[in-house]
């Protein structure tokens, strides 16, 4: 993967950039997750379990 097309995780709420229309919709969709679907959890953990998922999709062991 070249380093420009490198995948960066948000791992914290606070980096997420509310001031853009990408950060308002993921912040928008954490709230619909974590309301809807994940009710026993906070923004926080709900934000942990993607990325625990984005690691197992996209880093760890990946070929692509």
């Amino acid at each position: 993967m070249s380093k420009e097309n490198k995948l960066e995780l948000i791992k914290d709420l606070n980096d997420i950039d509310t001031d853009t229309k990408e950060g308002r919709l993921v912040m928008a969709m954490l709230a619909k997750i974590t309301t809807e679907y994940q009710t026993d959890k906070t923004p926080g953990e709900v934000l942990a379990a993607n990325v625990k998922l984005a690691n197992e999709m996209f880093i760890e062991g990946s070929d692509e």
